[in-house]
Order: C-alpha cells, then sequence, then structure tokens
C-alpha cells in the first residue's frame, strides 16, 4: 500500500458542521483516489465517542466509490482518554489521536491530515504517479475556505466552490490574503462583519507577548534568536498535511507528546529538518474549510520556549524524542471497523 491517510476526531460538532466537514474531507480522497488509482487507505481515528452520538461509520455517507479495506476505524475509548484527562479538562487529544493512526496505518508512506481538509485533484494525481523521497517530508500550501460547503455536493462540485471562495492562502512564507476583483466589496464588509474586540485583543497580546529568555546552564536560551536560523521552515498548519516514510515516523516516535495539544505539529516539523530530512513543498492545493475557532482556543497551547525537550533540541541542533518505545498506544488493543 501506498499512502495512509490519517486523521482523528470525534462526533461532537467541533466548530460547527462538524460531520458535514469531515464528510467532504472523506468524499475528496475516497472518490478522486478511486479515479486517478491511488494505493491507499484511510485510517480516522474516533478519539473518546460522544455516547449520546451514532458512530463515525455511521454518520458517514459512504460514496459509492468506496472499495473494501480503504476505510479503517480505530476506537479509543474513554477509558484511555481518562488518562490523558489528568492533564487537561478536554474532550479530544489531536495528537495521542494521531500517533494511534500512524502506529497502525499499513502504507507506505503515512499522510497525516485534519478531518476539514479538501483535497484537490491535482495533489491526488500526483500520490498516484509522483515519486517521493524516504529522506523527506512533505507539506503544502493550504487555501482557506470561507463559504459553507454542502456535503450533499459531488466532489466535483465541492471542488469548484472551493477554488472560487479563497480568501486566504497558508504559504511558506506566511498568510496571505486572496481578494477578488470581482467581489471586493463583497469581501470587504465580510471581512469587518468578522471584527471583534476578542479578535482585536488577541492579536494585540500576540505584539505584546515578549520573548521567554531563561538560563539553561551552559548559557542564556533566546526562542527568537534560537528560531531566527528555522525561517525557511513551513511551520505554520502543519496539523493540515505532514507526510513522510512510515520509518521516518517510526524513527520520530510520531509526534512528541509533551502534555499539550495546540503548537506540537511546529515541535515534529522543526525536529524532522534537525533529523536531516529535506522540507518538500508541494505546488498543489489542499483546502481548508473554515470554521468556528472559539473552541479550539481553549485547547492549550505548547508554548515551544517553554518545553525542556526543545530547548535542549534547539541548542544541541539534533532532535530530540519525546515518546518511547510504546508510543502511539503499542500496548493497547484498540477496536477497529472498516
Amino acid at each position: 500500500m501506498r499512502i495512509s491517510f490519517v486523521t482523528a476526531g470525534r462526533n461532537d460538532d467541533f466548530g460547527g458542521r462538524f460531520l458535514e466537514r469531515l464528510q467532504n474531507s472523506l468524499n475528496s480522497i475516497l472518490v478522486l483516489g478511486n479515479k486517478y488509482g491511488l494505493d491507499f487507505e484511510i485510517v480516522f481515528v474516533e478519539w473518546n465517542p460522544p455516547p449520546d452520538r451514532p458512530r463515525i461509520r455511521d454518520a458517514i455517507r459512504w460514496p459509492p466509490e468506496t472499495r473494501k479495506g480503504q476505510v479503517r476505524i480505530i476506537e479509543v475509548p474513554k477509558e484511555i482518554h481518562r488518562n490523558y484527562e489528568r492533564l487537561v479538562k478536554i474532550p479530544f487529544f489531536e495528537f495521542p489521536a494521531k500517533n494511534a493512526g500512524i502506529r497502525r496505518a499499513r502504507g507506505e508512506y503515512i499522510l497525516v491530515t485534519n478531518s476539514d481538509i479538501i483535497f484537490g485533484d491535482e495533489i491526488m494525481r500526483f500520490l498516484a504517479k509522483g515519486t517521493l523521497s524516504p529522506d523527506a517530508f512533505y507539506r503544502i500550501n493550504r487555501y482557506d475556505v470561507q463559504k459553507e460547503i454542502s456535503s450533499e455536493m459531488l466532489i466535483e462540485e465541492a471542488i469548484s466552490l472551493a477554488e472560487n471562495n479563497i480568501y486566504r492562502v497558508q504559504t511558506l512564507e506566511g498568510p496571505r490574503l486572496v481578494l477578488r476583483k470581482d467581489r471586493i466589496r463583497e469581501e470587504i464588509l465580510g471581512r469587518l462583519s468578522r471584527v471583534t474586540v476578542r479578535r482585536i485583543r488577541e492579536k494585540l497580546s500576540k505584539l505584546w507577548r515578549k520573548p521567554t529568555v531563561r538560563n539553561g546552564g551552559a548559557r542564556t536560551f533566546n526562542f527568537w534568536k534560537e528560531f531566527s536560523g528555522l525561517r525557511g521552515l513551513f511551520i505554520h498548519c502543519g496539523g493540515d498535511f505532514m507526510m513522510m516514510h512510515r520509518n521516518r515516523w517510526e524513527y520520530f516516535h510520531g509526534y512528541p507528546e509533551v502534555g499539550l495539544d495546540r503548537g506540537i505539529d511546529c515541535y515534529m516539523t522543526i525536529q524532522c529538518h534537525l533529523g536531516g530530512l529535506l522540507q518538500v513543498v508541494l505546488p498543489q492545493t489542499i483546502y481548508h474549510q473554515e470554521h468556528d475557532r472559539s473552541l479550539q482556543l481553549l485547547r492549550p497551547t505548547a508554548v515551544l520556549e517553554d518545553t525542556p525537550q526543545y530547548v535542549e533540541m534547539m541548542k544541541s541542533g539534533k532532535p530530540v524524542l519525546v515518546n518511547d518505545s510504546e508510543w502511539g498506544m503499542k500496548n493497547f488493543k484498540l477496536m477497529e471497523t472498516s
């Protein structure tokens, strides 16, 4: 098997319209993957399923193109979730969930993504025919779509709607706004309507935040000075598309579970770079379905410069592994359906 797509979630309507966004994402992989002859599987990790809602296997309308064995749903029960909940009271832990999927993936290459990503024709065609290197990790530009995309649409219609409603592109150089000339007035008014006092405060707090300077023993560690050597890395939005050979995922023991949830994908990108892998930013397209982020902001963020393993990694210039050899819940027998 060539590619394993690994993603995770739970049927709790996170961000609003969760099932619709997940449906669009799965449709894009299943329909286009089979259209272009890609040898693939989808590994969906269902973390701590809500007892009062249908399981993902029952909530999704699987397209007729779906073939036997192409979808594997792995369930992490509430009993295991409680072990993580000791750290912070949230219902879903993204990276432990993804690690469970990575550990059980069967593909030669493992592509970790999110449940609100729609894959375009070009990237699926590339994955089916392109040559991948075991000495590289792969990232891609993300095109953000503000308009809601109905899961009732054919995937070709969904992609067309997404393509015509891009408002921002997340690139290696950072986010770039896209302003369409034929809808300038509509887009300006739409963006102004989304400006709130809370958002202004959030932006200002980031500007006023001082860099952490701490004494690490041998010398003072200044995060921004150390980080300046990584300007060429595509660090942001790492959870939406990170692909490399399975042996590399195994070498790094998956995503570093440093005890917090957001920001871990940044650590992973830096670790791959310091581990000697070549960063490849693919020119194809994935679309991100925008959603409400109020609940997401409640999830704790891993402030890397306050993470001892990260500080050590930056000082030494070498990867520092966080997880042990039993990463990805190796010794747990998780229920799987397909």
